[in-house]
């Protein structure tokens, strides 16, 4: 089982990428350890290999399912913001969207 870093190290791409890859339902969500970390196996490598090989080519995120014969739905960008995408996956992010939120006139 990889951790992220190990994953992103092999596969030439950031831990960054990677996230956005899981968040635009390109690869599924790994099971996590015990600590939270996030544990891939080996259909990962081969999984992000696909995807980091067409989107170097030029392809569109929204494109790569249809090519690479993604196991998981891509979200929708359309029927929900992305900044509502993100908040819900980083805590500090949420933090902030909540504090704008709360501090706009109505």
């Amino acid at each position: 089982m990889l951790t992220i870093g190990q994953l992103a190290t092999h596969a030439g791409v950031t831990a960054k990428a990677i996230r956005v890859y899981h968040a635009e339902g390109l690869l599924p969500e790994p099971e996590r350890d015990s600590s939270g970390y996030r544990r891939d196996g080996a259909q990962a490598i081969i999984d992000l290999t696909r995807i980091v090989t067409v989107a170097h080519a030029g392809v569109p995120l929204a494109r790569i399912p249809g090519i690479c014969g993604c196991r998981c739905r891509p979200s929708s960008t359309t029927d929900r913001p992305r900044r509502d995408r993100v908040a819900r996956t980083h805590p500090r992010v949420r933090a902030a969207t909540g504090k704008a939120a709360s501090s706009r006139p109505t």
